[in-house]
């Protein structure tokens, strides 16, 4: 059992728990969000046919002399019909977007560029070059071309582009099962219910339950437990019968009622960290029992929070295929940070913004553990490594979903 590590080690050790979850051809119609287990090939070429990118008359260049020529106009092609039989010297087709270009022809002279001097003749006011207004078959993409790598997590352009090459169905990775368990005598999960003296509403299950549904994983169920050990172990017995992964949240560090630990270890858990070098957050579990993960977080917002991003969220990611690391992108400063020198990382909430055309980040908020108010101002958490930084310093950032949507 590893005690106290470092935060990187304490995300090596944690991304060592991941496990892939099972693989299921699912319609390209239900795959948004979904992770692919295999690359998809396109199935036709894209477009088809030779495709008119113009309403204009199909030519061929090798009757064009100069400006002024007159061509025979020997039909009228609109999208979605078959081509027009093949032209002959000095003739041409009315075509309009995306209508098939016959035989024959190498270019479309656009509307524009043309006087219809009588029904059947058309002028051709201007040169045309070869290749003019006219896609090729497959110049988008040819039949057996990889459209998508395994995995690719689908967003709706990705499957616009499935949709255009034909491919109906994907393998994807099956969501993976988790459990969520929060702990503690004095929480509240009822807004009905008046609190009592010493009582709180608790709201880590919301924090983390709507990240988990962001990232496609199946929340299994969501359980509210006192300061028990017999009904914590009860908990997660549960979990060993129906989840992947069991989160819990409060009860990880050294007080006389901090059951989590002592509960793992007596039902056989194997205890990979109990303890990680980053702040807030420090006290933290990663133990297994058979089959199932069990991460045990802070019971305080902002460190089970900083916990789950930095920590978890990768781990549960890549069980389904998803590959991402913390902290992947870095911001400016927007002022000094003068910290009291410590052995921990700090990992603090702060607010990204753009400033011509930089990102910012200002991590003057409350930044106590426990302190909720200021999540409404986080978009964003930042890796410290250093008590003291000057502004404009670049720091590590992670930047949470519609991060920029409200400061742009």
């Amino acid at each position: 059992m590893q005690t106290s590590v470092s935060l990187d080690e304490a995300m090596r050790l944690c991304r060592t728990l991941a496990h892939s979850t099972a693989t299921e051809q699912i319609s390209v119609d239900h795959s948004q969000g979904r992770i692919l287990a295999t690359p998809v090939t396109a199935r036709c070429n894209v477009p088809p046919f030779r495709r008119a990118m113009m309403d204009g008359f199909a030519l061929s260049t090798d009757d064009l002399e100069a400006p002024g020529d007159i061509l025979e106009v020997v039909g009228t092609t609109p999208a979605g019909d078959p081509p027009a039989p093949a032209i002959h010297s000095r003739q041409c087709v009315r075509v309009m977007t995306g209508a098939a270009v016959p035989d024959g022809c190498d270019a479309v002279a656009r509307f524009e560029w043309c006087d219809l001097v009588h029904p059947q003749h058309v002028k051709i006011l201007r040169s045309v070059a070869r290749g003019e207004s006219v896609q090729e078959t497959g110049e988008d993409g040819h039949q057996g071309q990889v459209l998508l790598n395994a995995n690719t997590r689908i967003r709706g352009q990705d499957r616009a582009v499935l949709q255009t090459f034909g491919v109906p169905q994907v393998e994807v990775f099956q969501p993976t099962r988790v459990g969520l368990l929060v702990t503690g005598s004095e929480l509240i999960r009822d807004l009905s219910v008046p609190l009592a003296p010493g009582q709180i509403y608790g709201s880590n299950d919301i924090l983390l339950a709507a990240s988990l549904q962001e990232d496609g994983v199946r929340l299994s169920w969501v359980h509210y437990v006192s300061d028990d050990p017999q009904a914590i172990g009860e908990e997660i017995t549960l979990a060993t019968q129906n989840c992947d992964f069991l989160l819990t949240t409060g009860g990880v560090s050294k007080g006389d009622l901090d059951y989590l630990m002592r509960v793992l270890t007596d039902m056989g858990g194997q205890i990979h960290l109990n303890h990680v070098w980053m702040r807030p957050g420090s006290p933290f579990i990663g133990a297994t029992i058979g089959d199932l993960t069990v991460f045990s977080m802070s019971g305080n917002p902002a460190a089970c929070y900083a916990q789950f991003e930095t920590l978890v969220r990768p781990v549960l990611r890549a069980s389904m295929g998803w590959h991402s690391e913390p902290f992947p992108i870095t911001a400016y400063l927007s002022h000094e940070v003068d910290l009291k020198p410590i052995k921990h990382t700090r990992v603090v909430r702060g607010t990204v913004f753009v400033q011509q055309g930089q990102l910012y980040v200002d991590t003057r908020l409350a930044q106590s553990s426990s302190v909720v108010s200021s999540f409404t101002q986080t978009n964003c958490l930042v890796r410290l490594n250093q008590s003291h930084l000057t502004a404009g310093s670049l720091v590590p950032i992670q930047l949470l979903q519609n991060s920029l949507d409200n400061n742009v």
